[in-house]
């Protein structure tokens, strides 16, 4: 969520830490507890909780920069996707055999993951 050092940083159009949060709708915040950007993702569940913001936040042992690329290999990058996808699922009313409506990257991924149609 941080940009690097300098003048910008602490502009909300750069950092979402930074921004107004009202009117956010429910928010997940997923990141991995290596991750270099870790103290901005615990920061960004502490405002959303601040601004009243539905939020879930989910820090994901030994989880590092882009964590879910490793979904199929490492098992628990892939508990942290079906997290996230029960998670969704939830917030938007869907049930887990829904079947998807269109193939997106993420739907093919939970199809993977769990050997199931599902609508992200």
């Amino acid at each position: 969520m941080a940009a690097g050092p300098g003048p910008g940083v602490h502009r909300p159009r750069i950092s979402l830490v930074n921004a107004d949060l009202t009117g956010l709708p429910p928010t997940s915040v997923d990141y991995g507890e290596r991750e270099l950007l870790v103290g901005d993702g615990a920061e960004f569940g502490r405002r959303l909780a601040d601004f009243k913001v539905t939020s879930e936040v989910d820090p994901t042992p030994e989880g590092q920069h882009s964590f879910v690329v490793g979904a199929g290999r490492v098992p628990e990058m892939g508990q942290a996707i079906e997290q996230i996808g029960q998670w969704l699922r939830r917030h938007l009313g869907l049930s887990r055999r829904t079947a998807p409506r269109r193939s997106s990257p993420a739907a093919r991924l939970l199809q993977r993951e769990t050997g199931e149609r599902t609508h992200v």
